[in-house]
């Protein structure tokens, strides 16, 4: 049993965090393309082992998809650690946010920002960078998280087939990683389904090739329902060694066989070594 109280000193930084608006940093989203950066922190108290990322809803009235970056270095110098981070919104009663762990490391005295990109024009997304060190018991951190299965300013569409409980076909997110990845996390939407039917699916994530795929992440759990849309929004981050190279894919299969409804659209982050 862990003994949480011997556990060497754990230290979290929230720079990002609007407390007058009890919120996090508003990023502007560009219109199908990726806005201008917002400075999340001017510069970080110490190095982040890792980081919390946190994502509001999109501040939009109609349904809206968005990608987020997070970068780090001086204004106009900026490189990206993490890249197009799904994010969905439809109304004030259909959103969905986020709260994630990403082992990336960041620097001390760095300056973090965000930008962002929405499917259509005039949404912000409130965005916030919580950082942590001191604890030996966090994985090790890594240099980038980089979105695989992009598509427009959303993911790609994952179709569970006509006969419920039973997996569909594969579809494949990136036919060849460009370098070892240590860890995954899951990015879920509805494929732009206002109003999906309440219902379970379970996800397989698998690496090789067309036809000879093998699931190295079995069943992940996701649930849509037609008040909260599908959640939870994004799920990890999974240990994972996958080689450069290497073929990943994305199945599911759902209790629901409707033709619209048994459709989500992922975007699956790869921590890069």
């Amino acid at each position: 049993m862990t003994n949480w109280a011997g556990a060497p000193k754990t230290v979290y930084e929230a720079q990002s965090a609007n407390t007058a608006a009890s919120s996090h940093t508003s990023v502007t989203a560009g219109n199908a393309v990726k806005g201008s950066y917002a400075t999340l922190i001017a510069s970080t108290g110490f190095r982040y082992s890792g980081f919390y990322l946190m994502i509001g809803p999109i501040d939009a009235a109609a349904a809206i998809t968005g990608l987020v970056d997070i970068a780090v270095g001086a204004a106009a110098s900026e490189e990206v650690i993490v890249s197009d981070f799904y994010i969905e919104s439809y109304n004030s009663s259909h959103v969905n946010s986020v709260c994630i762990f990403v082992p990336v490391v960041i620097a001390a005295g760095s300056r973090v920002s965000a930008r962002a990109q929405a499917s259509t024009s005039g949404g912000t997304i409130d965005v916030g960078v919580m950082g942590i060190t001191g604890d030996a018991y966090l994985p090790s951190g890594y240099r980038n998280s980089v979105g695989m299965g992009v598509s427009g300013s959303r993911g790609s569409d994952i179709d569970a087939g006509a006969t419920a409980n039973t997996k569909g076909a594969y579809t494949q997110i990136v036919a060849s990683t460009s370098n070892r990845i240590a860890a995954l996390i899951l990015s879920v939407g509805s494929s732009l389904n206002s109003a999906p039917a309440d219902a379970d699916f379970l996800v397989d994530i698998a690496i090789g090739g067309a036809g000879s795929e093998v699931v190295i992440i079995p069943d992940i759990l996701v649930v849509s329902e037609s008040t909260t849309v599908f959640f939870p929004h994004a799920i990890g981050p999974f240990p994972v060694n996958i080689p450069a190279g290497t073929r990943i894919a994305i199945r599911c299969q759902s209790t629901t066989n409707d033709a619209t409804d048994r459709i989500m659209d992922v975007v699956l982050q790869g921590v890069e070594v």
